[in-house]
């Protein structure tokens, strides 16, 4: 669950529930107003949202709820079609979990142009609204989800992210996404993980996706 999200319930208010809301929408369950009111609408959103993911369907927005809206499963096969998808959405789409089919840059989004290390791709990830996070802090607070960046110096970026079990995915370019490195082993975390020629680790940033935009 994402540090912090409390339990939420038909009759909550507040500033938890506008982000159960925006991330619902974002999902494409519509609640209705975005006002941090759980009211019928968001009851409704919530329930289908359960019965969609295989959740018990209670309306109750507790541990398993937050997990399933916040943090995005491994599920390669949506982005591994062998087509559109998979050749026009990279690492960084995968990352942030936004299929925009423009092969997405760091800073793009808001016009901030980069060079291949760290301070530049963080300013430009900044820019589009990604956090920088702890790697060791347990993960993100609030509904967001836990990214990593690494460099190739002067040539490339690359990103990894965290599924709820704790385990990385990527996904290089325009090839498929897969939760195993370059020497085939699961990455348990991308600071040891086996990256080739991105040989820099820049840092651990935290995705809520309703506050990110790219392009």
């Amino acid at each position: 669950m994402p540090v912090g999200e409390p339990v939420l319930r038909s009759g909550s208010s507040g500033d938890a529930v506008t982000r159960l809301q925006q991330s619902l929408s974002q999902a494409g369950f519509d609640p209705g107003a975005i006002d941090g009111a759980f009211g019928p609408k968001t009851d409704a959103a919530v329930r289908a949202f359960q019965g969609a993911k295989g959740l018990t369907v209670d309306g109750v927005v507790g541990p398993a709820t937050w997990s399933a809206l916040c943090i995005p499963a491994y599920a390669p096969a949506s982005w591994n079609d062998g087509g559109t998808v998979q050749a026009n959405n990279n690492c960084y789409n995968y990352a942030t979990d936004l299929r925009t089919d423009t092969f997405a840059q760091p800073g793009r989004a808001s016009s901030v142009a980069i060079t291949m290390d760290c301070a530049s791709v963080d300013t430009g990830a900044r820019g589009d609204g990604l956090q920088a996070g702890d790697c060791d802090a347990g993960g993100c607070t609030e509904c967001c989800h836990q990214v990593a960046l690494v460099i190739w110096p002067g040539v490339d970026f690359h990103w990894y992210r965290k599924a709820e079990d704790g385990t990385w995915s990527h996904k290089p370019g325009s090839t498929q996404a897969r939760n195993y490195d370059s020497a085939g082993a699961t990455i348990n975390d991308p600071r040891t993980a086996a990256r080739g020629p991105y040989t820099v680790f820049c840092g651990c940033y935290c995705v809520c996706k309703p506050q990110v935009t790219i392009g």
